[in-house]
């Protein structure tokens, strides 16, 4: 009988960190998102920002996006679509891919076998509806699919999201509801962003409660710097990263959650590049393109 438990269980240990023990599936290679350190639930600053929040809106008439982040040989890679039908109607598609690379399968003897692979993917529909300039209300079905050497699974979950906002959305606050019924579980992410009146800065503050499970580490604090019009600075620190340090993977890890990043915006074209630091596990690099055309 062949026998792939060692390279099973460090997949497995790979997922976890990835996942941080969660049920969650939250990494996107979109690089604006790793950029402020994973937050941004009532941040409607980039297009495909309805990953995070379905409710999330902006006024572009239409936007296309690709993206792709990379660990090591893993590889999340999204791409997506949105557009507004008329004043208050948007309409989102989007895949999110996550290749978690090739390993080598062996005997009870140690002896080399064949290879198998394993991957996940997530197909989103998603809807919002912007009712006045205080209030949205969006929502998204995501299929999802995992895949691990011959074994397959597949479901179906829902997001839904709301988005309140002050106005000129000086202050928003959004709150995102992810179910799982496949496991009858689910997750929240409660959000708070703030324009700073006196620097050019939008802070971020989220947090996510996973399993109804209460843990204070699971907060993600980001910024967004308006350097011109034409040229942003992101940054970003996950305190959920911290829990790598219980798995003693070094020293690495003071830093583990720290994240940086930038954006230009030329014509209509949006490029942008972020850091996330990973601790011991390394550095994710997240490198995307967008292409948006605002209402007239």
């Amino acid at each position: 009988m062949k026998i792939k438990f060692i390279y099973i269980t460090i997949l497995f240990l790979i997922l976890s960190s990835l996942y941080a023990q969660t049920s969650n599936n939250e990494n996107y290679g979109i690089n604006q998102y790793w950029g402020m350190g994973q937050s941004g639930g009532s941040t409607d600053y980039f297009p495909n920002s309805f990953w995070i929040n379905p409710a999330l809106n902006n006024d572009f008439k239409y936007s296309v996006s690709a993206n792709v982040a990379t660990l090591h040989d893993i590889t999340i890679s999204e791409i997506s679509t949105r557009f507004r039908y008329g004043k208050k109607h948007f309409f989102s598609f989007g895949i999110n891919y996550e290749n978690y690379g090739t390993f080598n399968g062996r005997d009870e003897d140690g002896n080399s076998t064949n290879t198998f692979s394993a991957s996940q993917s997530q197909y989103l529909f998603g809807y919002a509806i912007h009712i006045s300039n205080h209030l949205s209300l969006g929502t998204n079905i995501i299929y999802l699919t995992n895949s691990i050497a011959d074994s397959n699974y597949s479901t179906v979950n829902y997001q839904y999201g709301i988005l309140l906002s002050t106005k000129d959305k000086i202050n928003s606050f959004g709150m995102v509801n992810t179910s799982f019924p496949s496991t009858n579980n689910s997750s929240w992410r409660i959000a708070f962003s703030h324009q700073l009146e006196h620097l050019p800065l939008r802070l971020n503050i989220d947090y996510r409660l996973y399993d109804n499970k209460f843990n204070y580490k699971n907060i993600s604090v980001g910024g967004l710097f308006y350097i011109s019009e034409n040229f942003n600075l992101l940054m970003g620190m996950n305190f959920q990263r911290f829990n790598l340090q219980a798995q003693n993977l070094g020293a690495a890890d003071v830093f583990a959650g720290l994240s940086l990043g930038a954006t230009y915006m030329y014509n209509n074209i949006n490029i942008g590049l972020s850091l996330y630091n990973y601790g011991a596990l390394g550095r994710i690099t997240s490198l995307g393109i967008s292409y948006s055309v605002k209402e007239l």
